[in-house]
């Protein structure tokens, strides 16, 4: 083909000998080569009336069988008698690679496939899941992708029937048929303890490709893989990756050869993409595809963002989050300003409401985050609470976002299609991270059109980037398990022992000799200093109470849940950032254990680093209320003057090199993010005490309540795990509730328990938006 192939479709030259090159190509290989998808971008972008004409053509020559298309020519009737032989077997519109990947799932007890984030792997695991009569549990990277798959299977199974939970518990037992349980690998372990519980169908493994993780989790990925393998010999499982070249190295990693398994990459695409460079406001298309589209890349005439934004299409923007925290984006959207309208539709204000709700906001405490919202401009990273994600997903959704701005959170194939993707910040290093993130650069549609993408970069990084995207991936086919870690190996020496010999307390989520170390006579003395001075009178002292306890005290409360965790790791100290954010992250533990919400923490956190309580403070905000002009800027200038006080931003522990780490550094306290004091304490909530801290201090309070008997204790390792005492509030915990919509029903319950929930009737009649409550309520 042409070294100016770019330029003769542009300029329309040859384009129906172009068009029918492409087609034939794809009748004889497929949709595999990206050149060929490239071509029919670019004609469809640029000539989409010319386009039509071929567009069901093309459809049915990729297998699109999902797609409305009628067949004009000899090969396309022959596709189109495919696809009819496809609905008559599976009775549903799927394309061959998909009716492929639910066959060979079928027939396996071991099957691991790769795909391009296009092949529609929702939809074929949708058929799957309702393929299946009894359990399912589904293990993903994070917990952004638990929500996605939740709204899947909300929209496509009888939830009513389908006890369907983001943690293991087998509740409803008078109205469910079967679970679906949707987890991270960390609370994948809490599988084990319930294990007799079990009917278990299919695990099946999504994002398979964190194995690769050569960090804890990865140990951890493999580890649940063997467990599984081991404690449910009769289930199916089925490991899923975007773009990985040898998808057999899940068995022969984890040595999974004693049962019928098998493993296939599939090269099929169901989208197109077009890329486009930018410099110096100056925009150019290139081809990925060198051989198919030519070196020479073209100047546009037009900028392409402004165009998809002139159209109320959508872009996503990738940046690091440091920019995000910064607000450097602002200057790139400045001069598109035009196109952002505020936002009046009932459903968008709705949600941004509820955005408001979740984060707290008030008139001292605004959300950047929250006023973007109301132009349409959201922001997403992995760092936002679950449902404050949720709502922003929604929004999205909904097409009421023109545009997102993401971290790598994109890298683990959040379903969310957009028109325009554009990469600010190339990683090179993350091969796989950055072809899935551009993979939301058009998404398979049922829409009868031939469906493309837009992905713009730097011009800089061009060659990069082709270099990239041509890359083949590979993961190991040695397990971290089996791997020495070098200096690193303290981490996780124990747990990869605990996985080869099987040695783990199913109840507790830790190895058995872990807990060992937490029943000793050393740590029932921190115990006994935690409950003697949060218990008056054997009942919890109340948030004012621990208030104005002194600051010694409060110290010896937070260096007996030191010593505990010291005792945890095996280690006699800690480095000096380790001290600062266990310290922080006990504090929030306590407040969490004194019944303060989340959006309560965060605040206390903000209130402390601006000094809002503090007499000066206060009185330049009281005299602010009624002054205007010059002494209301001599007041803000008097305030830009107060230095903030140092507050601990989260950092992953253990980790003995980290230094002392404030979250706002050389900050006055009108320089505080309140969106960023947010997302800094749910990173301790979710990525410290849930997932690190909570396993470790359940297991201490709950062995010391079995051994003594104290009610005390028994109280507290409630509290840890679930954070109340209320037994209804636990059920309805337990039963997959918010605690911010257990607010709003828990006066409405008459009988909560493992077989059902009972709301009284007068529930039917109030206007609660709760999505979980239409699984109960009939």
């Amino acid at each position: 083909m042409s070294n100016s192939l770019i330029n003769d479709i542009y300029n329309g030259i040859n384009l129906e000998e172009i068009i029918k090159r492409c087609i034939r190509d794809l009748f004889y290989n497929g949709p595999i080569r990206s050149g060929v998808l490239e071509i029919l971008s670019s004609i469809k972008y640029y000539h989409e009336d010319f386009f039509k004409f071929y567009e069901d053509e093309v459809n049915l020559a990729m297998g699109l069988f999902y797609k409305d298309s009628n067949p004009t020519t000899l090969k396309s009737t022959i596709f189109s008698i495919n696809k009819s032989a496809i609905i008559k077997k599976m009775n549903q519109k799927f394309t061959p690679t998909q009716v492929e990947i639910i066959e060979k799932s079928n027939k396996n007890k071991v099957f691991s496939f790769s795909s391009g984030t296009s092949v529609g792997k929702s939809f074929v695991f949708r058929e799957l899941l309702n393929e299946y009569l009894n359990d399912v549990v589904i293990i993903v990277p994070s917990r952004a992708l638990i929500n996605e798959y939740i709204i899947l299977l909300e929209e496509t199974l009888n939830f009513k029937k389908v006890n369907l939970l983001q943690h293991v518990d087998f509740v409803n037992r008078n109205n469910v048929e079967r679970n679906i349980f949707i987890l991270t690998p960390e609370r994948a372990k809490s599988v084990f303890s319930l294990k007799n519980l079990f009917n278990l169908d299919l695990i099946l493994f999504d994002e398979a490709q964190l194995a690769d993780e050569k960090n804890i989790r990865g140990v951890l990925f493999d580890g649940i893989v063997r467990r599984f393998h081991k404690e449910f010999p009769n289930s199916k499982i089925l490991f899923a990756h975007p773009f990985i070249s040898n998808p057999e190295a899940q068995i022969t990693r984890n040595h999974l050869f004693n049962v019928d398994n098998e493993s296939k990459v599939y090269e099929q695409r169901n989208v197109g993409q077009i890329y486009f460079s930018y410099d110096d406001n100056k925009f150019y298309q290139f081809a990925v595809d060198k051989e198919a589209l030519g070196n020479h890349k073209m100047e546009l005439h037009f900028d392409p963002i402004e165009r998809v934004l002139s159209n109320g299409r959508s872009i996503l923007i990738y940046m690091p989050k440091s920019k995000i925290i910064n607000k450097k984006y602002l200057q790139d959207l400045f001069k598109y300003r035009k196109y952002f309208r505020i936002i009046n539709t009932e459903e968008g204000l709705k949600l941004i409401e509820e955005v408001k709700d979740i984060l707290g906001v008030s008139r001292y405490k605004d959300s950047f985050l929250l006023r973007l919202m109301k132009f349409g401009i959201v922001i997403h990273h992995g760092s936002m609470p679950l449902d404050l994600r949720k709502k922003i997903e929604k929004f999205i959704n909904l097409g009421l976002s023109k545009v997102c701005i993401a971290t790598s959170t994109l890298y683990q194939g959040i379903n969310m299609p957009f028109d325009l993707v554009w990469v600010e910040r190339l990683e090179l290093s993350k091969t796989l991270g950055v072809k899935n993130l551009i993979g939301r650069a058009g998404r398979a549609s049922k829409l009868k059109g031939f469906d493309f993408g837009i992905v713009l970069i730097k011009d800089q990084n061009k060659s990069g980037f082709r270099k990239l995207m041509n890359h083949n991936e590979f993961i190991d086919e040695k397990s971290n398990i089996d791997r020495n870690f070098g200096e690193n190996e303290i981490d996780v020496a124990e747990l990869k022992e605990a996985i080869k010999n099987n040695d783990f307390s199913d109840k507790y989520n830790l190895t058995n000799k872990e807990v060992e170390l937490l029943t000793s006579n050393e740590i029932d003395i921190e115990i006994n200093k935690i409950i003697n001075y949060l218990f008056v009178d054997n009942k919890l002292i109340p948030y004012e109470t621990f208030k104005i306890y002194s600051t010694e005290t409060k110290g010896i409360i937070k260096s007996a849940f030191m010593s505990i965790y010291l005792r945890h790791i095996r280690r006699k100290e800690l480095s000096l950032g380790e001290q600062d954010v266990l310290n922080e992250g006990f504090q929030i533990m306590l407040w969490s254990i004194l019944g303060k919400s989340f959006k309560q923490i965060a605040a206390l956190r903000y209130f402390f680093t601006t000094k809002f309580f503090d007499e000066e403070v206060k009185d330049i905000r009281n005299q602010l209320i009624h002054a205007n002009g010059e002494d209301k800027k001599k007041l803000i200038h008097k305030l830009s003057n107060i230095e903030a006080k140092y507050l601990v931003g989260y950092n992953d522990i253990p980790n003995i090199n980290l230094k002392r780490y404030p979250k706002f550094t050389d900050s006055n306290i009108l320089d505080i993010d309140y969106d960023t004091v947010i997302f800094d304490t749910y990173d301790f909530m979710d990525k410290l005490i849930s997932l690190r801290l909570k396993d470790i201090f359940y297991a201490t309070f709950d062995t010391y309540y079995l051994k003594t008997g104290d009610q005390r204790a028994f109280e507290i390792s409630n509290l840890v795990k679930f954070g109340t005492n209320e037994p209804v509030r636990i059920w309805l915990l337990r039963y997959g509730f918010f605690n911010d919509d257990i607010d709003k029903i828990i006066d409405y319950v008459i009988d909560v328990n493992e077989n059902e929930i009972v709301f009284d009737k007068s529930i039917y009649k109030i206007d609660l938006d709760i999505d979980i409550l239409k699984r109960y309520i009939s």
